[in-house]
């Protein structure tokens, strides 16, 4: 699963209150865990937003079109 902000909303907090809401959802229907992929080149600042809100890199997925995707997985 994906998550995405508007361009014009990077860097405003939008990512941060999106996340939230997100976790407060599945938290109301016990979920335990969730994970979310981004692409792995070119894209440190995503990268470098789940990192820092806590979530672990589980895998590196190739897609057959050669399209390389991390896996972050969240304990709630």
């Amino acid at each position: 699963m994906s998550l995405a902000v508007h361009p014009q909303s990077e860097g405003q907090g939008s990512g941060t209150l999106l996340v939230s809401a997100f976790e407060d959802v599945l938290r109301a229907r016990g979920v335990l865990e969730y994970s979310l992929t981004t692409d792995e080149r070119d894209n440190e600042r995503v990268n470098g937003f789940y990192l820092g809100r806590g979530m672990k890199l589980d895998r590196l997925i190739v897609t057959p079109e050669g399209r390389r995707l991390n896996e972050y997985v969240m304990k709630l």
